[in-house]
């Protein structure tokens, strides 16, 4: 997981564990350009080039400085309210010809859109708000990494965070 040109999709509740989780990731990959949607300042300015306008971060997506980064669009779900399918979808089918890695943030599994999980390379899975039975008929692939992170015997890492479900999508 990380190699430039996916998508990866993180959902879980709030105080889960995804901005863990998303510094982990970015540490790992080792991108030099590191770029977030980040309208609540939840990103620090150290390793993260922040955008707060959507307006600003929809021309960035769609501008030739937007190659060879790591991507995270916070609170997607908002922001893919205010971008047609088609533009979306074309972002990202574009991850892999710029060197970019996107990362793609939802607080809830019944939010996140079909288009967006069948582009995707992961999605990695922590507790959520979800319905069960929702999730089992709208989400079915998923619904056993559904369950297994929404345990609540299920342990947890040493600093205290959910331990993801990481499931390759496409596979």
């Amino acid at each position: 997981m990380g190699k430039a040109g996916e998508v990866i999709v993180v959902i879980g509740r709030q105080r889960s564990g995804k901005s863990p989780f998303i510094e982990w990731l970015r540490t790992q990959l080792g991108f030099e350009n590191n770029v977030v949607f980040d309208r609540r300042g939840e990103y620090s300015d150290k390793n993260w080039s922040r955008f707060f306008s959507f307006e600003s971060f929809k021309e960035f997506l769609f501008s030739d400085d937007c190659e060879g980064c790591l991507i995270n669009i916070e609170e997607a779900t908002a922001f893919i309210s205010g971008m047609k399918s088609l533009n979306m979808s074309d972002v990202l089918t574009g991850i892999a010809h710029n060197h970019n890695t996107m990362i793609v943030v939802f607080h809830s599994l019944a939010d996140a859109p079909q288009y967006i999980l069948r582009l995707s390379s992961y999605i990695v899975l922590f507790p959520t708000n979800d319905d069960p039975r929702t999730i089992k008929n709208s989400r079915s692939k998923l619904y056993p990494a559904f369950l297994s992170v929404n345990n609540p015997k299920r342990a947890k890492s040493k600093e205290g965070w959910n331990v993801p479900e990481i499931v390759d999508y496409n596979s």
